[in-house]
């Protein structure tokens, strides 16, 4: 591809992370979550099947990850590929996926459409949805 083809391209991915007017900066000028979105559009210039994001709002602050949340919700909408995303945050749980799925000692305990796993009755499941300490998920290594 021609030089103007990929700048064309960029511009296209940064635009919608969000980010039109700032293709120019470099990653020590832009924030935490402007850092989030232009690793997003870096993945997206390839348009890709699969999109990892990988504990997504790792750093951010709450109103930050709301933002990202959106904007992934959005970016799925319009973009022919599956989003996997991998995440503790229970917030971006309930509104990100449509499907979830959860790990539990190296095995896929639930996977299904959200609705389904938040209100699921499955031991492992509720306790990490409802973060009690009673419950087959433990501290020690030896347990998980």
């Amino acid at each position: 591809k021609s030089e103007s083809e990929i700048r064309n391209i960029v511009m296209e991915k940064l635009e919608l992370v969000g980010m039109p007017n700032d293709g120019h900066k470099f990653p020590g000028e832009i924030s935490g979550g402007m850092r989030k979105r232009a690793g997003l559009a870096r993945a997206l210039v390839l348009d890709p099947k699969i999109i990892l994001c990988d504990e997504p709002d790792s750093g951010l602050d709450p109103v930050r990850t709301a933002y990202l949340s959106q904007l992934l919700i959005d970016i799925n909408a319009q973009i022919d590929a599956t989003v996997l995303i991998v995440t503790h945050n229970i917030n971006i749980a309930r509104t990100v996926p449509d499907n979830i799925g959860m790990l539990f000692r190296k095995k896929l305990v639930m996977f299904g459409p959200r609705e389904v796993l938040l209100t699921s009755e499955e031991p492992v499941v509720k306790q990490f949805l409802n973060g009690r300490r009673i419950g087959p998920i433990g501290m020690s290594e030896e347990k998980d």
